[in-house]
């Protein structure tokens, strides 16, 4: 089966981010599906508001794991070097959601019956989860699990990044795009 064909390196590292992202458990994380695939670019075919991606085609994977009775999809490079959660927005936990949409969107200008959540990816943060103030910002905290989440509505895209609660929450004006809007650009700040 392809999943006897899945490199070791790629489940042990595949195992412990299934882990990281749903926060450590007792339940056992079960690889329930491995398919080799050809990715479009160094992004492994997924658009992530700040990151840049190589245009080179990349071998890799497609699995699916179970923890419990949750289904995470990822997408990794041949090596595992590289894995990416694809189904965020389906596993972000609720915590996360309630607090972006009932505590956050209303302190901004969003129509927020017209947003939706179009990405939502976990991430490994610092202190500042990954938004400065400044150059000379520094955030002593490393390794903090946490979800880089992002909001559109039209042409206009809001990122936030948040612990793995939604506890704290900051808004990445960076990543952030508002178009030709001459609307009230938001500083980034933390939020709580």
């Amino acid at each position: 089966s392809s999943l006897d064909n899945l490199p070791h390196s790629v489940t042990e590292v595949l195992k412990y981010r299934a882990n990281q992202d749903l926060g450590f458990g007792n339940d056992r994380i079960e690889i329930i599906s491995a398919q080799k695939r050809t990715w479009s670019d160094g992004c492994l075919g997924l658009e992530f508001p700040d990151l840049g991606c190589t245009e080179a085609l990349v071998e890799g994977w497609f699995i699916e794991v179970t923890r419990g009775d949750r289904l995470l999809k990822y997408r990794s490079d041949s090596t595992g070097e590289k894995i990416y959660l694809a189904n965020g927005t389906e596993v972000l936990p609720d915590t996360v959601r309630k607090a972006i949409f009932k505590e956050i969107l209303p302190l901004f200008p969003i129509n927020i019956d017209k947003i939706k959540l179009t990405q939502a990816f976990p991430r490994l943060l610092d202190g500042c989860l990954g938004v400065y103030a400044d150059e000379s910002t520094v955030c002593n905290e490393v390794g903090i699990p946490g979800w880089q989440i992002v909001l559109e509505e039209g042409e206009k895209r809001w990122v936030f990044h948040t612990n793995q609660d939604g506890s704290r929450i900051r808004f990445n004006l960076a990543a952030s795009y508002f178009g030709n809007s001459r609307e009230r650009k938001p500083k980034p700040f933390p939020i709580r």
